[in-house]
């Protein structure tokens, strides 16, 4: 027998939207196989959190720590609150520039000064190198395309559906509860709508009863994700 399971995280019985746990209203009894069929996720979360918005910089024997304020950019939005910001402590004459055909920032004083990026992931989104400090010049470019993305997934980790499993999970680790990584394919503001046409189904061993599950939607960092107060839906297909 197939049973359909559609799941808000508005109806949780405790947790955030993007971390919590729900009570079923139907107890799923010798579960034999489940699969996902289909997701909704708003776009709600940003590019810049609390988790890797912040920066230094040191001029001379000065060192000053700068908060990029958390929210999402375009590439210009961004370029002019670091220089904003850049500028907004005791430092002046910083210059930060977007160039549109190489999709880099140029970062630049009319004094030498060091850029610390510590291990907080803003690095990556400016296109510099990872954990690489720049010193020792008044001007740096991005080593890469800047990247104003939260990544190209959404993982959905939930231990009760990955737990007692006759096949390894989606990322082909025993030891995994990532469930199902969901393809973020709109732009910011927009909704993240997933259906899967030919669903990956979980097999378990001598079926599994369940009167709850549990759910976290987490970036390709590992952090779990913040909607600001909106609410997902998953629709699960369970065979008994």
């Amino acid at each position: 027998m197939k049973v359909q399971i559609n799941i808000s995280s508005k109806d949780r019985t405790f947790g955030t939207s993007t971390n919590f746990n729900v009570s079923l209203t139907q107890q799923l009894k010798r579960l034999k196989k489940i699969s996902l069929v289909g997701v909704h996720i708003p776009y709600s979360f940003y590019i810049f959190t609390s988790l890797n918005n912040k920066i230094s910089l040191t001029v001379g024997v000065v060192t000053e720590n700068f908060v990029i304020p958390v929210g999402n950019y375009t590439a210009f939005q961004l370029q002019s609150t670091l220089q904003t910001v850049f500028n907004s402590g005791s430092f002046t004459g910083f210059t930060v520039i977007f160039d549109q055909n190489t999709l880099k920032y140029t970062i630049a004083n009319p004094t030498n000064f060091d850029m610390l990026f510590g291990i907080n992931g803003i690095a990556s989104h400016l296109g510099f190198n990872t954990i690489v400090n720049k010193t020792g010049a008044n001007t740096y470019t991005s080593d890469n395309v800047i990247n104003l993305t939260n990544g190209d997934y959404i993982n959905i980790r939930s231990s009760n559906l990955t737990s007692g499993l006759k096949q390894k999970s989606i990322n082909n680790r025993s030891d995994s509860d990532v469930f199902y990584k969901v393809p973020i394919l709109t732009n910011s503001g927009g909704t993240i709508f997933h259906y899967v046409e030919f669903p990956l189904e979980y097999e378990y061993n001598d079926g599994k009863s369940m009167e709850s599950l549990d759910f976290q939607l987490l970036d390709a960092n590992n952090n779990i994700i913040d909607l600001n107060g909106q609410d997902w839906n998953i629709l699960l297909i369970a065979e008994l």
